[in-house]
């Protein structure tokens, strides 16, 4: 099977020179997807490098830890949309979102989680293991495809799970990334930006400003301008497109925050509203007021139906 040669046959520069629109990999996935080896996600995945994805990696590879790194990658790449940074206590879940109404959607979620660990692994220098890694798919149906999940992640792997997520120790996301700079990283961050724009001619900055802001939700919620900075855009383009008024923006907040609520809690009904509070940025007593009307019950009563 020459996959090159498959990938040129829809457009697609597999030589990794330069970062590769996902619709192009949706296109070579969708091409290649009955010939492909049941594995190919979990091996394609672990080639991975941060300058594989272009300035977007770069900005990654500078960052100042780990967890900046994801960030940048969650609210950035090809990734995007697909990746929520989760805070769970002494623990770090990386939630995947993966589409499984396409026939490679196992080796897109495949490619993306082992992609995630093998940037770790490059741009910290060291060999991390997740704690647990969990697929919303069932069991691979040969021993081939099973020992190659236990090769690529080396920790305990859930199948049928509802959905794709890595779970990595919190004090992994806290590594420094040796040779990091604020100033390339951010040069990077604004680079990528505007390649972005140009490639695509529509950008919307309300969508991507929502994506940073999920991945930022658990530490102090950026304001404008670090926003505007991790997004590598002028402050005054930023608030144009927020339509120049801060309540528009606390409203992009607050609609965040709600969703990563509602999403912990259903998951997780074993989490304490003070827990809960701390992981989208807020004080036990605010986050009891505006979850009730989010929606229209307290966190009680909303654990209690998660938990039927």
């Amino acid at each position: 099977m020459d996959i090159a040669s498959a990938g040129r046959r829809v457009g697609l520069d597999l030589g990794l020179r330069r970062p590769v629109p996902e619709e192009q990999i949706d296109r070579w996935l969708a091409y290649m997807a009955p010939s492909l080896p049941s594995e190919f996600g979990l091996l394609l995945g672990a080639k991975v490098r941060a300058e594989s994805l272009g300035l977007v990696g770069l900005a990654a590879r500078f960052s100042r830890s780990l967890g900046a790194a994801l960030a940048v990658l969650a609210g950035h790449t090809m990734l995007e949309d697909e990746i929520q940074v989760l805070p769970d206590q002494q623990d770090t879940l990386l939630l995947i979102r993966s589409r499984g109404d396409v026939p490679y959607a196992r080796k897109k979620a495949d490619c993306v989680a082992a992609s995630i660990l093998a940037i770790a692994n490059q741009i910290t220098g060291e060999r991390l293991v997740p704690k647990s890694v969990a697929f919303a798919f069932p069991p691979p149906e040969t021993v081939r495809y099973h020992r190659q999940y236990k090769d690529t992640f080396g920790c305990p792997i859930q199948f049928d799970r509802g959905d794709t997520c890595l779970v990595l120790a919190s004090r992994d996301l806290r590594r420094s990334i040796p040779g990091s700079s604020r100033k390339l990283a951010t040069m990077f961050h604004r680079h990528a930006a505007e390649s972005r724009l140009a490639m695509s001619g529509v950008y919307d900055l309300r969508w991507r400003a929502r994506a940073i802001l999920r991945a930022h939700l658990f530490e102090e919620c950026p304001t404008i301008p670090e926003l505007a900075l991790l997004m590598g855009v002028s402050e005054r383009l930023l608030r144009r497109r927020l339509d120049d008024t801060s309540p528009r923006f606390l409203a992009i907040v607050d609609e965040v925050r709600k969703e990563r609520a509602v999403l912990l809690l259903r998951r997780w009904p074993k989490y304490t509203n003070a827990e809960l509070a701390s992981m989208v940025g807020l004080d036990e007593a605010r986050f009891s007021a505006l979850f009730r009307r989010w929606t229209g019950m307290t966190p009680g009563q909303a654990r209690q139906e998660a938990s039927r």
